[in-house]
């Protein structure tokens, strides 16, 4: 499994590294070689992802302390009989950052500068810790509510791949190209 996992880094460094190489000999032009479709059923896959990785976001757990403790079985879906102020909650946070993303960019000036993401995160931060937490009395479930937060910064290691292995090294320049 360890192995696995260096070469996937390896992999990817790899790939970064021909990204830089492309950019540098100015070849996006090669892109335009992608069809449309293909281009477009990336992003979707990707928007799939994306939604359901936000999904947890309407789920709670009493059994445990944190919600990543949590099993599927466990877990039960926000509801407007048991729950309604925490999915109302969720829904305005929802609701003001898909405001934001859609109508950022129509401010003058400002709207074209700063990317309606940061803003989105922002206001939203800014929303659960004085209106939510503070006047309401109560808040979303957060990071550390979810899983445990500890550590240092991460430190640079170069992955261990096996050298003589020509097979691996095959698959990471096949896979990151």
């Amino acid at each position: 499994n360890a192995e696995r996992l260096n070469v996937l880094y390896m992999t990817m460094f790899a790939c970064g590294i021909i990204q830089i190489v492309m950019a540098w000999l100015r070849l996006a032009k090669v892109v335009r070689l992608i069809p449309e479709t293909g281009l477009l059923g990336f992003m979707d896959g990707l928007a799939i992802i994306i939604f359901m990785a936000q999904l947890p976001a309407f789920q709670y757990c009493d059994d445990k302390k944190l919600f990543i403790e949590c099993t599927l079985e466990e877990r039960k879906w926000l509801n407007f009989q048991d729950h309604t102020l925490e999915l109302c909650l969720v829904l305005i946070h929802v609701a003001i950052c898909m405001a934001i993303m859609k109508f950022w960019r129509l401010v003058p000036k400002v709207g074209s500068v700063v990317p309606a993401s940061l803003v989105g995160l922002l206001v939203g931060t800014l929303l659960e810790h004085t209106l939510f937490r503070k006047a309401i009395g109560t808040g979303t479930r957060t990071v550390e509510e979810t899983a445990p937060i500890s550590g240092s910064l991460p430190e640079f290691d170069w992955p261990q791949v096996p050298s003589g292995d020509k097979t691996v090294m095959t698959n990471i320049l096949s896979f990151s190209v």
